[in-house]
């Protein structure tokens, strides 16, 4: 199995990091990703070009609105107040996400896990850069998790793509670490380039310096949003935007069978093997290591939540509506 991995995170209240991996086999990242990108037409053409001229409907379609459409999908930045453009692309493609479980396509694999960090004893990471020590460590073992979607053979990552919003640019090991240390300590993996490749989750921004990362940029752009609505659907005190909120309705029934009932092979979600919510550690660890002891597959260490937050109210129209 040859994929690539498209990583971002998301910091909850100081009390949680959340580290979420799409990963992307190589055979299916050219219908992924150009599923995601025509999902930006909101004409009569399936098809989405970035440049307005390429269109073929583009002599009965009007520049502004393709420009509109040529838009960054960030969850944080979101809310009711947010473009057309913006709302519908992102309702789109979480329709996509639920559509492709529903119909077994198998196109979206992930895994989300959340530390817990008033659980982990943070002076067993060092006294400077803790939060991105502790991010260091556990999106290791996230990218070691991808066992449970591909099994115990030979699997290759050809790439590992983050989102450079947050500061792992910059840790001393980070970039390079974890490729290193998956090359040299698991032997059913190999990771051809071992340095990570930082992408803008604003793929207009590569138009005239790279075009390639104008594609990765799409699937950046998908797991941050994957991970907003997912998160939003465990934790209390997040944002109550009607638009944040209309999307983690759409994502509700999937996100519920993730934790309620996570290794159900027959759910019509379809999600066993495929897409994953966990956190970690379920106790308080004190010593670096019990925390290698408990990070290893199959511990205890790691646990569910096993319900989903009451959400607010939304004036935006139920579930069933988003999928027609």
């Amino acid at each position: 199995m040859k994929y690539e991995v498209f990583a971002d995170d998301f910091y909850i209240d100081k009390k949680y990091i959340g580290i979420g991996c799409l990963f992307v086999p190589e055979s299916k990242k050219l219908e992924l990703v150009n599923s995601l990108i025509n999902m930006r037409c909101m004409g009569k053409s399936d098809i989405f070009t970035w440049n307005f001229k390429d269109c073929p409907f583009h002599t009965s379609c009007r520049e502004d609105y393709h420009r509109n459409n040529n838009c960054e999908i960030h969850y944080r930045r979101l809310s009711n107040s947010s473009s057309h453009s913006k709302q519908n692309i992102s309702k789109e493609w979480i329709k996509f996400l639920i559509n492709n479980n529903l119909n077994n396509k198998g196109l979206v694999y992930f895994k989300i896990l959340y530390i817990n960090l008033s659980n982990l004893d943070k002076t067993v990471f060092g006294e400077e850069g803790i939060h991105e020590n502790i991010y260091n460590r556990f999106f290791r073992t996230l990218i070691k998790g991808s066992r449970f979607f591909f099994g115990n053979g030979l699997k290759e990552i050809s790439r590992i793509y983050h989102d450079n919003g947050e500061n792992h640019e910059n840790h001393p090991y980070f970039p390079w670490h974890v490729g290193s240390r998956l090359n040299m300590d698991e032997e059913d993996f190999n990771v051809i380039n071992e340095e990570i490749q930082f992408v803008d989750s604003d793929h207009k921004s590569y138009f005239d310096r790279n075009e390639k990362l104008v594609y990765e940029s799409q699937l950046i752009q998908f797991i941050d949003l994957i991970m907003g609505t997912v998160s939003r659907n465990i934790f209390e005190k997040l944002s109550n935007d009607s638009f944040k909120i209309s999307l983690a309705e759409m994502m509700n029934p999937l996100v519920e069978r993730l934790l309620k009932s996570p290794n159900n092979p027959y759910s019509r979600y379809n999600y066993y093997q495929k897409q994953s919510v966990d956190f970690f550690p379920k106790k308080k660890v004190q010593h670096l290591s019990l925390l290698g002891e408990l990070v290893e597959e199959k511990c205890t260490g790691f646990y569910k939540v096993k319900k989903t937050v009451k959400l607010p109210r939304c004036t935006q129209g139920p579930l069933d509506k988003w999928l027609k």
